[in-house]
Formats: C-alpha cells, structure tokens, sequence
C-alpha cells in the first residue's frame, strides 16, 4: 500500500474502471475518511487511458489519520454506476516536497 501523508497536496490518484468512459455525463470520487464523513471530489477521465478517472488531491482532502474508503462514481447519461471500494491509509508525517506523485489504484 502506498505510503500518503496528511495534508499532501498534488497526490494525484488514478483510478482504473474497466469500463471505456465514452459519452458520460461525469465522474467523481466518493470517499469516507476516518471520521466517517463522507463526500465527494471532482473527478475527471485520464486523456491518456480514458477507462481512468483522475483526481488531484487538494488542500483539506487529506486532513485525518487513518484509513480512507472510496469508490469511483460514473454518470453515464442513463444510469449512475458506483464502481468498487478501493482503501488506502494515511499516516500522520511531516509534510516533505514529496509532491506531485501518482498513485494507480485499479
């Protein structure tokens, strides 16, 4: 499992569908953070493999310890898929210049 800090900025995640993301309405990511809040941030489909959707973490995404649990959310213009839970842990660590890095989730 990758290593991601709280508070990084500029993660970005790619997460793979399986399915071509052609003529849909939009895309998010739906997460729970350790808290139990849940939400959603905007995703958008990867212009280098279109059955990933991308997402760049920003200020405020990351801010609790622990395990986070998201799914890939995909508007097609007749029905909404929720796609399969991914999980990752964020650590409590210093913020380094370790920014701009990539994670693939499939």
């Amino acid at each position: 499992m990758a290593k991601i800090n709280v508070g990084e900025i500029g993660l970005r995640f790619l997460i793979n569908t399986d399915l071509q993301l052609i003529d849909i309405v939009g895309v998010a990511v739906g997460y729970k953070k350790p808290s139990g809040a849940e939400g959603e941030w905007p995703g958008s489909v990867n212009v280098d493999n279109n059955k990933e959707i991308q997402y760049i973490t920003a200020d405020g995404d990351l801010d609790e310890e622990g395990r986070y649990k998201a799914y890939s959310k995909v508007i097609f213009s007749d029905v909404l898929s929720l796609l399969p839970v991914w999980q990752a842990r964020v650590r409590f660590l210093p913020l380094s210049s370790r920014t701009g890095r990539v994670l693939f989730i499939s």
